[in-house]
């Protein structure tokens, strides 16, 4: 039975992180000056120390990862600190658990070996938000919950034991980093996460220390690309599960402050002057259930009264919902070709109805989409990671948004993982709702009255 050691307490999870910060200057620099002072939330570990699914502890917990990986792109070599010596050791192999396409990441677990040919040690990360989980002791079958968040460390360490294929080693070529990206098949996460990690490199001027990336089947807003064109780095495409690569880094940030923005801002281009004429208006209607195929009435109905009210401007409508990126794979634990069309034949019936053109975005490439979004004036979104959820966070786009009702509180909480609070979206609250066994039904008249009077706001009429 293997042994668990749990950190319980705050003061024994900073010292071994400490470890890290104390020992490369240039990375305590970064972790205190570039990360932990920007934070604008109660930034007191103790107080958040492995709550369950608190939002503040999410924002706080991203250091842990960060730490490791910053420490690796740095020193150009993954190093790691055994928890029972402090001592430091080079990472020698590198494994995944088996390939998970359901949810999660494309590999949900990694195990990092380190003093193999000793008291061997393994340390686990894992997703969603790339961090450390666990330190794992193989001879004497120890591990250590080097987690910030709440996490269930026998089920994680069963899944490290039993979980890893063993058959696919990766090992480090020396001073050399290779850093992956396109691990999350959600295209939310992989941009909040994996592209905002990325931005760390970037604003640190660390982006010369990757000596390749490794671009997973994820890649939505096509990242390679960017990386090849504007910044002349080494792009590897994998094609296949048993392309062989080295030992991948990642960083992955939860907490979004505003410099982060520009700079994603500024690389893919999207700074935008408004043509005052033109009121751009998004429908994101993202996937095939309920929540929008009930408000057809209310689509048409906000159209014809924005066409009424502010006819002054050119106003053009579009509709988002399934997109595509360009590396495309199949999942075949889901049917997008179900969701494209029940889309596709929403707008078609909309587009019937009214005597002006609707901008159809369904299956458009989400690279594509995100050069739109700084001309939209005003989503009107079912929340998740359709279109709407860019224009939020990144460009701060007056939104007015609705989920489920089981899921308004968790979603709007996440506007407090970005600095500023994502401060141009509204909620519809859960008492304009009706939403029961799935039959969501939105207050067809309140949701025009916000429209109307967000495009107030905004026209400043």
């Amino acid at each position: 039975m293997t042994q668990l050691y749990n950190l319980d307490n705050y003061e024994d999870h900073y010292q071994y992180y400490e470890l890290y910060t104390k020992n490369n200057s240039k990375l305590n620099d970064i972790i205190q000056n570039n990360i932990i002072n920007k934070y604008q939330f109660e930034n007191d570990h103790k107080k958040y120390y492995r709550l369950q699914d608190n939002i503040i502890m999410r924002n706080i917990f991203e250091v842990s990862g960060i730490i490791i990986m910053l420490n690796a792109i740095i020193e150009k070599n993954l190093y790691g600190y055994c928890i029972k010596t402090g001592n430091k050791y080079k990472c020698e192999k590198m494994y995944f658990t088996h390939n998970n396409l359901a949810e999660g990441a494309k590999y949900l677990f990694y195990a990092y070996h380190f003093n193999c040919s000793e008291n061997e040690f393994i340390i686990m990360f894992s997703w969603e938000y790339f961090s450390p989980h666990l330190i794992y002791y193989p001879k004497t079958n120890e591990a250590y919950n080097i987690s910030y968040r709440h996490s269930g460390i026998k089920d994680a360490t069963n899944a490290l034991i039993h979980g890893i294929n063993s058959n696919r080693p990766h090992y480090p070529i020396d001073n050399h980093v290779s850093y992956a990206i396109g691990i999350m098949p959600n295209a939310g996460h992989y941009f909040w996460q994996e592209i905002y990690g990325l931005m760390i490199l970037i604003e640190n001027n660390l982006l010369d220390n990757i000596d390749e990336f490794i671009i997973y089947n994820y890649d939505y807003l096509d990242i390679g690309n960017v990386l090849k064109n504007k910044f002349n780095k080494p792009i590897k495409y994998l094609n296949s599960d048993s392309d062989n690569h080295s030992v991948t880094l990642n960083l992955s940030k939860h907490y979004i402050t505003n410099s982060l923005t520009e700079t994603f801002k500024n690389i893919y281009d999207l700074n935008y002057t408004k043509n005052t004429t033109d009121l751009n208006i998004l429908f994101d209607i993202r996937s095939s259930n309920r929540l929008w195929l009930n408000q057809h009435s209310s689509i048409l109905n906000i159209m014809n009264n924005v066409k009424h009210t502010f006819s002054n401007y050119s106003i053009n409508f579009y509709i988002s919902g399934f997109y595509t990126y360009q590396h495309n794979i199949i999942n075949p634990y889901y049917d997008k070709n179900r969701e494209i069309n029940t889309q596709n034949g929403m707008v078609d019936k909309l587009q019937s109805e009214v005597p002006f053109h609707i901008n159809n975005l369904i299956n458009v490439n989400l690279s594509e989409i995100m050069k739109i979004l700084p001309t939209i004036d005003l989503c009107i979104a079912n929340v998740g990671s359709g279109a709407s959820f860019f224009a939020q966070t990144a460009l701060n786009k007056p939104t007015i948004a609705f989920t489920q009702n089981s899921c308004c509180v968790a979603f709007d909480s996440q506007r407090y993982a970005f600095e500023n609070n994502v401060n141009n979206c509204t909620f519809i609250d859960s008492t304009h709702i009706t939403d029961v066994e799935g039959n969501f039904i939105l207050n067809e008249e309140f949701l025009l009255s916000q429209v109307m009077l967000k495009l107030k706001e905004i026209t400043n009429i």
